[in-house]
This record gives structure tokens, C-alpha cells and sequence, in this order.
């Protein structure tokens, strides 16, 4: 008998399913900006498990910190809590940073920062247990929005995460600085993933940060006082620097504008001093673009009955810093690139470079 054999082949086939993942939304973050102890800074509310907390916007620095609960020596600020925070993790490492003026020491956590919206996991920062300088400051702490990496704590800043996990749509930050005459008020604009094309005329002037520096510094190309140029700042690195209410400056160009001022002097710790009845003008010039600080935002109390404060110092190093004197005179850009850093500028619309809140 003949046997046949019949070999079915079974094939098999897997379906598989396709699955669409969506595409991260991008979004740009507005948060208003309230001026400070008259100008001299500009904070905004973020918050740790729902402990909010007013901090300092400081484009000269990386890292965050604020208040410990524990902290007897930080005056009235607002204190975070760890035990009310779920997502807090830390290792007790202690830190220390230094400013301009004055310093805060603790310890180094982590936790979920919210920052209108946007949700920072883990966001390394600075618990503060002791402080000199800040006890009576009208903040609670401060935010650097540096690119630096790794920040002194260990960290990155919060918009450097924003950039490196693509939450929002451009790598910049837009940072608009208004006035008020007194009092607080909500006298600005911080815009992180976009600008505000309504608060300046086109089009902004960029200029790169040197491919060394690890902060927002670029070169100044000179400054005019009294139509007459000062030559020595021709080329001079200069931190632009939202958290400084100064223009500080190396201690023998204090003494070189000073001479360009009638009846001007300068003071032992290096402020130079003008007549509180003087109008002097200064044009900065960064690139090739120029632009104006008008004497208001220079000359700021009196020093005797002639003479009055300006907020111009002077400092050791050949190194200049810019700060808010300047920076409420333009819309400022702060971009973040793989293939480089810039800050742009761009002249107010009328009417906010004036503008009292």
C-alpha cells in the first residue's frame, strides 16, 4: 500500500498593531516678572510640592535655591518644608554660593519644580540653612537661568532642561524689564521657548558668547559719556546679568568716566559720584548697534548735598558686569544653540521704555 504523505505548512503571521506616539507638545511659558526693592530685581512664583516660593530671576548664575524650614537666619522669607514634599530626595551634601554681596550656605536636594505649568523633575537645588545679605532681600530665594553644565550644585538650570528635553519650541528665553515709580507691581515679562514681539521694533541684534565662557558674556565694543567716547572698553567681556542692579566696571574706567563728568567724583569703595542736578548720557555699544541708558537709571540718591549715588562700581577684574541699569532699556534675548550661545537686544516700542507700574 502506498502510503502519501501531505505536509501542510502553517504559516503563522503576526499582526502587529502599529501604535502612533504622539509627538511631546512644545509649549512657550509667560510668566510675569514683579519688581523688587525699586527695580533693583524681578522675581516670579515657581513651586516645590505646592510650597510656592518668589525667586529672583538671575541670568548670572545656574543654580536655585531657597529657604530650609529649619533656617533661623533667613529673615522672613518664605521656608520650604521637605517633609511636605513627596518627591524630595537628598544626600545632605552641603554648598555654598557666593555673590556679589553676600552669600547662603546648606545642604543640596532634589525635588519637582513647577514652573507655571511646566514640571522640572528633580530639579537639583540649594536648601538654605544660613545666609549673609539676603535676610532682608524681598525674595525668597533665587533661579539661575544659566546654560552652564554641570552647575556648581551639580545640577543644570531649569531652562537648560527645558532645552535638552524639548518642551518647549525654540531654545531662548525672552526677558522684558519694566518700571514702576512705587511700590511693587507686575512690571515685566519672562517668555522661556518664544519672545514677545509686541515689546520691541525689529529686528534683534545678536551677539555670540564666547565659545570659553560658561555664562551669558559677550563683548562690549565701547561706551559714549557725554558724547565722548571712553576707548578702554573697547572689547571687554561683560556678564549681562538680570540678577545685578549695577554696571560694574574695573576700577580705573570708574575713575576714567569721572573725568568725563563735570564736578563728578568717586567714592572710597569705588562709586563713582555725579552732580544730583546733571543729566549724564550713556550709549552703550555692543557689535555695531548702540543703545541709550538715560540718567534715570543711573544717578539714584543723594550722597551729600551735591553729590548723588550712581549705579556704577568698580571692580578688580578686567571684566564688566550689566545689569538691570541697562537691561530696562531693551527687550533681551537669551539663546541657548548646539552650535552656540547669543544675546540679542532689541529697542523698546514706545511707551515701554517709559512705562511706570
Amino acid at each position: 500500500m502506498k502510503i502519501s504523505y501531505i505536509f501542510i505548512l502553517l504559516v503563522v503571521t503576526r499582526l502587529y498593531t502599529i501604535t502612533a506616539v504622539p509627538r511631546k507638545r512644545q509649549v512657550a511659558y509667560e510668566l510675569p516678572l514683579t519688581s523688587v526693592d525699586g527695580g533693583k530685581g524681578y522675581t516670579f512664583p515657581i513651586s516645590f510640592g505646592g510650597q510656592i516660593f518668589n525667586v529672583l530671576l538671575d541670568t548670572g548664575s545656574s543654580d536655585l535655591w531657597v529657604s530650609e524650614i529649619r533656617c533661623s537666619d533667613c529673615g522672613n522669607k518664605r521656608k520650604y518644608n521637605p517633609k511636605q514634599d513627596g518627591s524630595f530626595r537628598t544626600n545632605n551634601k552641603p554648598f555654598e554660593i557666593s555673590y556679589g554681596k553676600g552669600y547662603v550656605q546648606g545642604y543640596i536636594g532634589s525635588a519637582d519644580l513647577s514652573l507655571n505649568g511646566a514640571l522640572i523633575p528633580q530639579q537639583v537645588f540649594g536648601l538654605a540653612m544660613k545666609m549673609a545679605d539676603f535676610q532682608d532681600k524681598p525674595f525668597d530665594g533665587i533661579i539661575g537661568f544659566n546654560f552652564e553644565f554641570p552647575t556648581p550644585l551639580g545640577g543644570q538650570s531649569a531652562f537648560m532642561y527645558m532645552v535638552d528635553n524639548s518642551m518647549i519650541p525654540n531654545p531662548r528665553f525672552g526677558v522684558y524689564l519694566g518700571r514702576e515709580s512705587e511700590g511693587n507691581g507686575n512690571a515685566g515679562r519672562l517668555h522661556i521657548g518664544d519672545i514677545d514681539r509686541t515689546r520691541f521694533i525689529p529686528p534683534i541684534s545678536f551677539n555670540r558668547v564666547g565659545r570659553n565662557d560658561h555664562r551669558w558674556v559677550i563683548l562690549l565694543r565701547s561706551i559714549m559719556v557725554n558724547s565722548q567716547t571712553y576707548p578702554a572698553f573697547r572689547r571687554l567681556p561683560c556678564l549681562i546679568d538680570t540678577g545685578a542692579s549695577v554696571l560694574k566696571i574695573p576700577y580705573s574706567d570708574v575713575d576714567g568716566i569721572a573725568d568725563l563728568i563735570p564736578d563728578s567724583a568717586v567714592t572710597d569703595n569705588h562709586r563713582l559720584l555725579v552732580p544730583c542736578d546733571s543729566t549724564p548720557s550713556f550709549i552703550i555699544t555692543f557689535d555695531a548697534v548702540s543703545y541709550t541708558i538715560p540718567p534715570r537709571d543711573i544717578i539714584i540718591n543723594r550722597y551729600d548735598d551735591k553729590l548723588c549715588h550712581t549705579n556704577i562700581i568698580g571692580r578688580p577684574e578686567r571684566r564688566c558686569t550689566i545689569g538691570t541699569p541697562f537691561l530696562r532699556n531693551v527687550y533681551s534675548v537669551f539663546e541657548a544653540n548646539p552650535s552656540g550661545n547669543y544675546i540679542g537686544f532689541g529697542l523698546l516700542v514706545p511707551g515701554y521704555s517709559n512705562e511706570t507700574l
